[in-house]
């Protein structure tokens, strides 16, 4: 570990955020080894954003609000790399809004394969090498806290929905951090991505976690949300 860190927590992580880089380094020269590097698709994701606050294990979100568990950016923005040798553009950002239920998708189709039920994925190959224009979801939606917990992304605009029922509207092409909340002043788009979230949740099944419930300030670790006591 790096003696230079001072923070305990900080210089743990520092530490394991090394040894997985070892490690994707040794999978990638096994590959090249191997002469497999132009018939595998490599996917590195995050399950989600770091925990914070006095849950915090080291990690930084750095300007993004909120942490694991809420709808912030904090939560639910995280790295997202694909590369597949000789098929996918090498160096290149894609900016368009993806989520990491488009690997199952995408992972289909390049099997030439049929799920069993509709999937919310999408093949993102296409996308990547611009053979299709265009964003991959007219929307992504998320859930959490047990079902308290929502988020609707729409483009640039992003929609919250806080467990009291608020709905906050935030600009991501311009405020990153979410601190400027555009609700009061764009009741349209409130309205359309509202819509879509009651949509979208209308098909899903019952939250499987227990609800939640809030910590006075609302935006720290899990969201603030601690399970109902018994």
């Amino acid at each position: 570990m790096n003696s230079s860190i001072t923070d305990k927590k900080r210089r743990v992580y520092a530490a394991m955020v090394m040894a997985q880089d070892d490690a994707v380094g040794a999978l990638m020269a096994k590959l090249a080894e191997l002469q497999l590097e132009e018939k595998t698709l490599v996917c590195f994701i995050s399950d989600n954003g770091g925990p914070t606050g006095y849950m915090s294990n080291g990690s930084s979100n750095g300007a993004l609000r909120g942490g694991k568990f809420n709808v912030y950016e904090g939560g639910i923005l995280v790295p997202f790399v694909l590369r597949w040798k000789g098929t996918l553009p090498a160096g290149r950002d894609y900016d368009q809004p993806v989520i990491s239920l488009d690997l199952a998708a995408t992972a289909f189709a390049l099997a030439d394969a049929k799920p069993v039920k509709p999937l919310d994925g999408v093949n993102l190959i296409p996308y990547l090498r611009g053979e299709i224009s265009g964003a991959p979801h007219e929307a992504l939606s998320w859930r959490s806290g047990g079902g308290v917990l929502y988020a609707v992304r729409g483009g640039p605009m992003k929609l919250v929905r806080r467990k009291d029922g608020k709905l906050e509207l935030y600009d991501l092409g311009a405020d990153i951090g979410e601190q400027h909340d555009l609700a009061a002043a764009k009741p349209d788009e409130v309205k359309r991505l509202e819509a879509l979230r009651v949509k979208w949740d209308s098909e899903l099944v019952p939250p499987l976690f227990p609800p939640l419930v809030h910590e006075p300030d609302g935006d720290g670790p899990l969201g603030n949300l601690l399970p109902k006591k018994q």
